[in-house]
């Protein structure tokens, strides 16, 4: 059996770092794959593209699933509105998620959390962070925006010696 070591906000300096290393994941990675645990298609998983949650997106987030001790690490998304992540999402919006190059050597993170199935009004600004950060990004099929408020997160680092994963508790239920 595995140990994690669990960070939470009394844990300022060493949560402060784990938050920074998953913030760096986060921004050197285009894409998710998100694992949907619920619904007709379940268990689903999607490799989407994805942008962090900022400003006015971060606020949704935190209306719709509580306050974050992180809120930079919620992700942004679209997702097909006739496909099988948004039925499941539907039915049942827990949430897995995995940023990594597939390589134990080099940083990922692991994370469980909420989709949150944004209002119409957001899809403007979801594509817009979606294209600051990618700007060759597309959308081919109609989409939906879709925010990831993200509880848990696992950081692992080879370089840091963080075998097995820092726990970075994001939302405390």
């Amino acid at each position: 059996m595995s140990r994690v070591i669990e960070m939470q906000s009394s844990d300022n300096d060493d949560s402060s770092q784990v938050a920074e290393r998953a913030r760096q994941v986060i921004d050197e990675h285009n894409a998710v794959q998100l694992a949907t645990l619920g619904g007709t298609w379940s268990p689903w998983i999607l490799g989407a593209y994805m942008a962090r949650a900022q400003g006015e997106l971060a606020q949704e987030l935190t209306k719709v699933a509580g306050a974050s001790l992180h809120p930079e690490l919620d992700l942004v998304l679209m997702v097909e509105l006739h496909g099988k992540t948004i039925t499941n999402l539907r039915a049942d919006p827990r949430v897995a998620i995995s940023i990594s190059h597939n390589d134990a050597t080099r940083d990922f993170i692991q994370a469980s959390g909420r989709a949150v199935l944004l209002p119409e009004y957001a899809t403007e600004p979801v594509m817009a962070a979606l294209t600051r950060k990618m700007p060759w990004y597309k959308l081919y099929t109609p989409c939906v925006p879709v925010g990831l408020a993200l509880s848990d997160l696992f950081v692992t680092s080879f370089p840091l010696g963080w075998m097995p994963a820092r726990r970075l508790t994001n939302r405390i239920s």
